[in-house]
């Protein structure tokens, strides 16, 4: 369940994004991708 937190990055730009109208830079949705990509990794081994 621990790797399932991963998703709370994302939800937390997309509501920063629709809610306090900020900008999300490429570099923090690669950071991002890059965290939720690890957290799969992980769950599949």
């Amino acid at each position: 369940m621990y790797p399932m937190l991963s998703l709370a990055y994302i939800l937390t730009a997309l509501l920063a994004f629709y809610f306090l109208g900020e900008q999300i830079s490429t570099l923090r949705w690669s950071g991002i991708i890059l965290v939720v990509l690890g957290c799969i990794l992980i769950m599949k081994s």
